[in-house]
């Protein structure tokens, strides 16, 4: 059981109420599908963490970068790009953007097994495999 301890005094400190409480959160946790933004997001994301999940199971878990560039190459990754209104679709543009994005502490929780299915499948990349293809550097 988590200890939310923490949580419960800092919101007491900062006299959040209940409803207030709830709300934040939904709001910070939940995905709406219907922004492009965020779907493009979780689109780049999605190609990330598959091409990751593939490295991983292959026991070829290599450099972020190197698996960015093979992302922003694929034929599916430029053809999901050109279905949102971002501009000509720039490989070199594609990378930097995509490596800042994963860099970027504020994305960190939508890192989460529910986020990810496994490609072709319904079913959720276990949490535990999902820390490791993401916060892990590489295997050397």
């Amino acid at each position: 059981m988590k200890d939310y301890t923490k949580t419960i005094e800092l919101l007491k400190k900062k006299a959040v109420k209940d409803d207030e409480a709830v709300e934040i959160l939904n709001r910070a946790l939940t995905i709406n599908p219907s922004n492009q933004k965020t779907f493009w997001k979780m689109t780049r994301l999605t190609f990330y963490v598959w091409e990751r999940f593939a490295e991983y199971k292959k026991g070829n878990l290599g450099r972020k970068t190197d698996t960015i560039r093979k992302v922003v190459n694929l034929p599916e990754y430029k053809r999901m790009h050109n279905t949102f209104p971002v501009g000509k679709f720039d490989a070199e543009k594609e990378f930097k953007n995509l490596n800042k994005l994963l860099g970027d502490p504020r994305q960190f929780p939508l890192f989460k097994s529910y986020n990810f299915m496994q490609k072709g499948t319904s079913k959720p990349i276990p949490q535990d495999i999902l820390d490791k293809i993401i916060f892990t550097k590489y295997n050397t």
